[in-house]
């Protein structure tokens, strides 16, 4: 499978389509861990490249895509109390600068995506990109 969703809207209506997929009871939403686990095991079923906990000098980022030319890094986060998701996403935002996910080598273009579940809702509820880095502009 060649990636060429390259929008966080995109990525989003996938996640989407994966969370109402699972059975009502499932306990995928219990910890961020499964949750990003299983988003990971569909997309390398998919033909997708991907890692999970990909170390970076600084840290570890949720998952990484990538194909020849672009690196797409994701922070998850999940709201157990739907009022505080804000909170989460601007704790994965700054997670992504501080620790500067996705600037390793090779250089690629890189858009990194920070993206919050609701453990209540099982869905995806807050999502924001941080500006892309291309290598041609």
């Amino acid at each position: 499978m060649k990636l060429v969703v390259l929008s966080l809207d995109a990525f989003v209506k996938i996640f989407e389509t994966i969370l109402n997929s699972t059975s009502y009871g499932s306990k995928f939403f219990e910890d961020e861990n499964t949750l990003r686990d299983l988003i990971y095991l569909i997309f390398v079923d998919k033909g997708l490249n991907c890692s999970v906990e990909k170390y970076h000098a600084k840290g570890r980022c949720d998952l990484c895509i990538e194909t020849d030319e672009d690196r797409f890094v994701f922070e998850f986060k999940i709201s157990r109390d739907d009022s505080g998701a804000d909170e989460k996403l601007n704790e994965a935002l700054q997670q992504i600068e501080d620790k500067a996910y996705g600037k390793i080598l090779p250089p690629k273009n890189l858009y990194r995506f920070a993206v919050v579940f609701s453990k209540d809702q099982k869905a995806v509820i807050k999502s924001k990109s941080l500006e892309p880095i291309l290598l041609n502009s």
